[in-house]
C-alpha cells in the first residue's frame, strides 16, 4: 500500500459572491501539490501524474489541479520504481476535468 494524504476541500470564497470590482476578495482558483520521491521506499512501482483521489478532489472542488512529480521511468511505463533517485527529472501534470474554475 502506498502513502497518501487526503486533500482538503476548497476553502470558502470570501465574500461568497464578490462584486467584480471588490477589493480584498479571496477565492481559490486551483490546487497544487507535489508527489514525493520514492528514494527510501521499497515495494511496487508508483504511478506518475495525478492519482484517482487527486482527480476526484479537483473535480469535486471544481478547480483545475496541478501535480509536480517525477517523469515516468522507464519511458512508457507510466510509473517510477521504488528507490527512485531524487535527482531524476520531474514535470507538471494536470488533473482531469476543469482547465478553469467557474466564476464565483
Amino acid at each position: 500500500m502506498g502513502a497518501s494524504i487526503p486533500l482538503p476541500t476548497r476553502p470558502t470564497d470570501t465574500p461568497a459572491t464578490p462584486a467584480p470590482n471588490v477589493i480584498g476578495a479571496t477565492c481559490s482558483v486551483a490546487s497544487f501539490h507535489t508527489h514525493t520521491p520514492t528514494t527510501y521506499r521499497t515495494g511496487f512501482p508508483r504511478g506518475v501524474g495525478p492519482s484517482g483521489p487527486d482527480n476526484n478532489a479537483d473535480t469535486s472542488d471544481q478547480v483545475p489541479g496541478v501535480v509536480y512529480g517525477y517523469t515516468e521511468n522507464p519511458v512508457g511505463s507510466g510509473t517510477i520504481p521504488m528507490v527512485h533517485p531524487e535527482t531524476d527529472p520531474a514535470q507538471r501534470y494536470h488533473s482531469t476535468g476543469l482547465t478553469r474554475r467557474p466564476t464565483p
